[in-house]
């Protein structure tokens, strides 16, 4: 059994959720102080940097086989950090215990395991630990989505 990660759903919802962000993105750059050389966006005072773009590339091509311009890659870190912002600011926040209980959970429910998770992330030459350090995080920003974002319903 193959675990596929490239084929998630995101909806319209979310995708206007994401133009709103962007466009939030942009009026929230705007800072006091000017970034380093390295700095390529500030979003709340957090720096975003060239590393930190092309460790986000390097992940979107490992996770999802997608290869991103930088500039794509900075615009949706800028969205994930703002999502993550109000998810936090709302209360979204998941303990590591309380993700990796999530992802049990789901997997549960696929009738998969942790060990076929392991060898489907190792297969694609994936980190299992640098997945569970990163899930709280994607969870809080889903669950914020989930409960905030309203999907309009779709008809003929």
């Amino acid at each position: 059994m193959s675990l596929n990660f490239r084929h998630w759903k995101i909806t319209p919802g979310v995708w206007v959720l994401v133009a709103v962000a962007a466009l939030a993105a942009v009026l929230v750059l705007v800072t006091i102080r000017p970034p380093g050389p390295d700095v390529l966006a500030r979003v709340n005072g957090e720096d975003i940097t060239k590393q930190d773009v092309d460790e986000f590339i390097e992940r979107q091509s490992k996770w999802y086989g997608v290869n991103q311009a930088t500039e794509q890659a900075l615009d949706q870190l800028i969205v994930e950090k703002l999502l993550y912002w109000e998810a936090e600011r709302e209360g979204y926040l998941l303990t590591s215990e309380e993700a990796e209980q999530e992802l049990v959970t789901r997997l549960a429910l696929t009738g998969n395991t942790t060990a076929e998770l392991k060898a489907a992330l190792q297969a694609d030459g994936l980190s299992y630990d640098e997945y569970l350090r990163d899930l709280p995080r994607h969870l809080a920003i889903e669950n914020y989505l989930d409960d905030t974002v309203e999907i309009p319903e779709i008809t003929q």
